[in-house]
């Protein structure tokens, strides 16, 4: 384009103001937003009195499967004991190591963090995740006797909402003897009733640990014979349909009385499975047979202890087998990652949106051996009321079709810091749970659909560019009028020509 005058200078600047203008006013608003971060810490051990190297470990909590950038974390006890200088990249429910009085260099893979710093006070100190300014977790301790210093470093932490007022209230490091540790309990109460001491094992420097094993379960078979005899009312379990419908293979107490596995009629006449075998896997317990007039009533469930069967389960693994008289394998199902206190069940699913019914394996925390399976029952909504954090969590929810639930859930089915980071305001959030009446639900799991954002934050981001932009293109502006006043005449034949 040919200038040749500072008058066609002025008109150019002038209209590449314009379309600045123009083009920030259009600019759609996700496209000028930060990222943003819902992530959390919490501290889970802390190892203050160890003779070579005192570390503590925390874990990352986020609603979001993008991997989290600890770059810019600060770990506080009074001072600055670590700043996370380079990227560091992590996922949520991450354990991450920090330890001290070394030299190595963080590594993100191993999920280990060093510092110089020579360790912790074993006897009055506190120690804080921060990021950005803010707080996320924190520490104290004391032996009853407290310097003014950790008095004002207590005042501190209190900003994060430490329930105490009295550092006298933090934890006893009395208790705590050499190379013990300190380790949370399922809570997250802000007060020192949410940690116990442990015996800890001296962190590994080097060593890298192996990658647990995850595996789904599942329903490996089910044939069924098909023949329609039948004597009386009472049908033969060769010829109806008798499911497994529960196992209970590792018990808190003895294997040998307190294992059991259930049995489901889902039909409506009772069926007799007389002279029918139960059995674990190939080569493994000697078959059950089940005894004379042995009769299953219609839609309910008949539970078979170990005590009478004899049948041993394996703890983490197994398979269990139903043959019918005519040695037929009428149904078959495998677990594996077996769990203590959780028995391996048959859900039925709901899904409220569409009226779909389905099933599937699960491994629940809660066995109703000698009851009918509960239903899940599969919703979608925005949270309209966030998390209260009393005996028992909830909040409450609004599906599309505006009914208004309230959701109650452990700190086994959600930890406190996932749950303070998934369900806020205005998050669109799926939900699967037991629908104990008209309005409660008791969350099993749940899977974030899209976070809620602030509008007046994006309005005030948007002017603040938006005034930018104008501004610097105004003081161009300026600059190239004051310019054109001092252009001598021979500058001015030069751009004309």
């Amino acid at each position: 384009m040919e200038i040749s005058s500072p008058t066609k200078i002025m008109r150019f600047l002038k209209i590449i103001s314009i379309l600045t203008f123009i083009f920030l006013q259009i600019l759609p608003t996700n496209a000028i937003q930060p990222i943003q971060s819902d992530h959390t810490f919490l501290l889970t051990k802390i190892n203050l009195k160890n003779k070579e190297h005192d570390w503590i470990t925390f874990q990352v909590f986020s609603p979001s499967s993008t991997p989290i950038n600890l770059k810019g974390t600060i770990f506080t006890s009074e001072k600055t004991i670590k700043t996370i200088q380079d990227d560091f990249l992590v996922n949520s429910e991450d354990q991450i190591t920090l330890i001290f009085k070394s030299n190595e260099k963080d590594s993100d893979t191993e999920k280990k963090l060093y510092t110089s710093n020579t360790g912790l006070v074993g006897t009055s100190a506190t120690i804080s995740i921060q990021q950005n300014g803010k707080i996320f977790d924190f520490f104290c301790w004391t032996n009853g006797n407290t310097s003014e210093k950790k008095q004002l470093a207590f005042e501190k932490l209190k900003e994060g909402n430490w329930h105490s007022k009295n550092i006298n209230d933090c934890f006893d490091s009395n208790q705590i003897k050499a190379n013990q540790t300190v380790q949370r309990k399922n809570t997250d109460t802000n007060e020192k009733a949410d940690w116990i001491v442990e015996k800890a094992p001296k962190p590994i420097l080097k060593k890298k640990p192996s990658a647990a094993k995850i595996s789904t379960p599942k329903r490996m078979k089910n044939t069924i014979s098909k023949s329609n005899t039948s004597q009386g009312n009472i049908q033969h379990a060769s010829n109806k349909n008798i499911f497994i419908n529960e196992v209970f293979p590792n018990p808190k107490t003895d294997d040998n009385k307190n294992e059991w596995i259930e049995l489901l009629n889902p039909g409506n006449t009772p069926v007799e499975i007389t002279g029918w075998q139960l059995d674990d896997s190939e080569k493994g317990s000697k078959p059950y047979i089940f005894k004379q007039k042995t009769i299953i009533q219609p839609q309910e469930v008949f539970v078979v202890f170990s005590k009478e069967s004899h049948l041993s389960l394996g703890n983490k693994e197994d398979s269990v087998r139903l043959f019918n008289t005519r040695n037929q394998l009428v149904d078959e199902v495998e677990y594996e990652n077996g769990q203590e206190e959780k028995s391996f069940a048959f859900i039925p699913f709901i899904n409220s949106m569409t009226s779909e019914k389905s099933s599937k394996w699960e491994w629940v925390k809660d066995p109703t051996n000698g009851k009918t399976n509960p239903v899940y029952t599969i919703m979608q909504g925005k949270v309209i009321k966030s998390v209260e954090f009393k005996e028992k969590y909830s909040f409450e929810f609004e599906t599309s079709s505006q009914k208004i639930y309230k959701v109650t859930f452990s700190e086994q089915e959600v930890s406190g810091p996932i749950a303070k980071a998934s369900f806020k305001v205005g998050n669109s959030i799926q939900i699967t749970g037991i629908q104990n009446n008209i309005q409660a639900i008791e969350l099993k799991y749940f899977e974030i659909l899209s976070t809620f954002q602030n509008p007046s934050d994006s309005y005030l981001k948007n002017a603040f560019l938006i005034f930018t932009g104008i501004g610097l293109t105004g003081s161009a502006l300026v600059y190239f009028r004051k310019k054109s006043k001092h252009f001598s005449a021979n500058e001015l034949n030069n751009l004309e020509n």
